[in-house]
């Protein structure tokens, strides 16, 4: 996996694991948590995990095990606490008696043996975009999970808005034009200001094959960190502050991928921004200072002796790195704002203030009209209680019949 992904340090980590302990904490089926930005391709990851592990003479039958009682966990499956009683937990659970109401839930299984091998070929682009036959299609061998109901301050059950990437929109049109047509495009400008499904950050992939049949064609990605980001965290944006500076940078940690995938150097970029150019100031000021900050408490760790934690004490283990290869240019990204040059830690150490941690926080941002929770009520949609009725148009229909009838 290491020659796919050059550099990546989650797939680095992954190999020194296994190459260690073996398979032991793979058997849980995830993988290796690494506090690295570049660990956000983990799905595309364990596809290729799968299709390795897939090749092993005893695959199905160690994988029936989801969908046949009987079977038991081989030597795929062991870890260490494979044999631990859950009762000596929860003595008031009887696991093994389904009839009785305190009885463990069991989840109807993810696949079958009909389906299971229909799951594992089934690899859609994330930007992809079905219609209503693809959808039909899949929903006869993918289970879908119910969601838990979300209420409003007025009890009215709502649900989030969901929306196709614009990036999936653009390459979709692109792929609908003929090659004829493509050829003659020079500029496109791609717009994300809704925050949508699929790892959005990921889908400048599906535009690597259109640039490299396109070379002079130029397209320009531009994010809206308010709407994509910032809006939909507002709530609880100052208790979740690592994973939110997490989420803008793992828009600009994508791109440094796109050149391995074939990206011509200058086809591409990613331009982060906020709804004013005082916005976008006040993003790049806070994301570089945040880097400066996780830099000087790695240093300072360094010279007292100290372990440097990157899960407590840093954002990500590549932050910084990333940050200043992109205000060198070493990278299609950048802020929609002066991001100066980079700093000499040297100096910032000489007039240090832990105080710095605190300059990501919500009140440093400027506020979208109307305000915070005023945007954020946007991004959800009240639910309709006739849409809760399971065959409400078939049962209408059928009252219509029986009206007609007499």
């Amino acid at each position: 996996m290491g020659r796919k992904y050059p550099g990546n340090i989650a797939v680095k980590r992954l190999e020194q694991k296994v190459a260690e302990d073996g398979n032991v904490f793979l058997s849980s089926g995830h993988l290796l948590a690494e506090w690295a930005l570049d660990s956000f391709v983990e799905y595309v990851m364990l596809q290729d995990l799968i299709k390795v592990i897939s090749t092993h003479p005893d695959f199905v039958h160690l994988t029936s095990r989801v969908y046949e009682a009987d079977v038991v966990r081989g030597p795929l499956y062991r870890y260490p606490d494979e044999d631990y009683d859950f009762s000596l937990d929860y003595p008031d659970i009887d696991f093994d008696d389904d009839s009785s109401e305190d009885s463990y839930d069991r989840d109807s299984p993810w696949y079958t043996k009909e389906t299971q091998f229909q799951i594992m070929n089934w690899k859609p682009a994330l930007w992809w975009i079905p219609d209503e036959d693809d959808l039909d299609a899949v929903t006869k061998f993918l289970t879908m999970e119910p969601s838990d109901p979300t209420y409003d301050d007025t009890g009215r059950e709502v649900r989030p808005k969901y929306y196709f990437s614009a990036a999936a929109a653009a390459i979709q049109w692109l792929e609908r034009l003929t090659s004829e047509n493509r050829m003659h495009l020079r500029k496109l400008i791609i717009q994300e200001d809704y925050t949508s499904i699929n790892l959005p950050q990921t889908h400048a992939r599906g535009l690597v094959l259109l640039c490299v049949e396109n070379p002079q064609l130029q397209v320009e990605r531009r994010v809206d960190i308010w709407k994509t980001e910032f809006i939909p965290a507002s709530e609880h944006f100052n208790r979740d502050v690592r994973s939110i500076v997490q989420g803008v940078g793992h828009w600009i940690c994508e791109t440094k991928f796109l050149r391995a995938l074939g990206m011509p150097p200058a086809s591409f970029s990613l331009v982060l921004h906020g709804p004013t150019k005082e916005a976008s100031q006040q993003l790049c000021d806070a994301m570089i200072k945040a880097a400066i900050w996780q830099e000087g408490v790695e240093e300072l760790a360094r010279r007292d002796g100290k372990e440097f934690r990157p899960w407590w004490d840093a954002i990500a283990e590549d932050f910084v790195d990333l940050t200043k290869a992109m205000i060198r240019g070493d990278i299609p990204a950048r802020f929609e704002a002066d991001m100066g040059e980079v700093w000499d830690i040297e100096e910032v150490l000489r007039n240090w203030s832990d105080r710095e941690r605190n300059i990501f926080a919500l009140k440093n941002f400027e506020e979208p009209d109307g305000g915070w929770e005023a945007a954020r009520a946007g991004y959800f949609e009240q639910v309709e209680w006739v849409e809760r009725m399971d065959g409400w148009d078939l049962l209408v229909a059928e009252n219509q019949l029986e009206e007609n009838a007499s």
